[in-house]
């Protein structure tokens, strides 16, 4: 069966040569077709082959360009997405370093507010130890002046004590010890400045119903 078609093929193959080879001679001729034509036939066949493969090299040039294109747009994106992660891994290590330099002002906020307090608490004892030992200190010299006569009274009163010292000396003392030791002050022209210094602060400090506050100073020289 194949033998058979195989054979009606070549059959129709040489039908055809036949019919071709007929028509070219009854066109050679008639005048129809000569050398010229056929060149110029040719030619034109040839430049068909040769614009098919001119497309062909245009298409894969367009399609290397397009790789190319793609190959580029790829890098530069990849570039834009490193730029990105660079950027928001700046961003973070500035934010982590914002909430450490924030832990560190934090302390020391804490640090000095806790040496303000132990300052200020070292200095109120301070001041409580001062006024403590001032006044233990009085408590002594109130007691050594109320041990001693009005004449040695006078010398360690105003040349021991400032006078404002001396002045709260005499309001503790018993009024009539106090002003023995004023009139012994007054005697002595050495001491009786002072003395009328101490006294006037003496009156100006003694309370208004004290026998201090209308005393007058005793007269000079007796």
């Amino acid at each position: 069966m194949l033998k058979k078609l195989y054979n009606l093929a070549a059959v129709g193959a040489i039908v055809h040569l036949l019919v071709l080879l007929g028509l070219t001679g009854y066109l050679f001729a008639n005048g129809t077709l000569d050398a010229e034509r056929i060149e110029a036939l040719v030619a034109v066949l040839r430049a068909d082959d040769t614009g098919d493969g001119d497309d062909a090299a245009e298409t894969e040039e367009e399609e290397a360009t397009v790789t190319t294109s793609e190959e580029s747009i790829a890098q530069e994106q990849l570039h834009e997405e490193m730029q990105r992660r660079a950027i928001r891994r700046g961003l973070s290590e500035l934010r982590h370093k914002r909430v450490a330099v924030s832990l560190v002002m934090q302390r020391a906020l804490a640090d000095k507010e806790r040496f303000e307090k132990e300052n200020a608490l070292r200095e109120t004892e301070a001041r409580q130890r001062q006024v403590q030992e001032q006044e233990e200190g009085f408590k002594k010299t109130l007691e050594y002046i109320e041990s001693v006569k009005p004449a040695n009274a006078k010398d360690l009163l105003l040349l021991g004590s400032s006078e404002e010292e001396a002045a709260r000396i005499l309001l503790a003392l018993d009024t009539r010890k106090g002003k023995k030791i004023i009139e012994a002050a007054f005697k002595d022209p050495t001491t009786r400045p002072r003395m009328q210094k101490v006294f006037k602060m003496v009156r100006d400090l003694a309370p208004t119903d004290s026998e201090w506050a209308d005393m007058q100073p005793p007269q000079e020289g007796k």
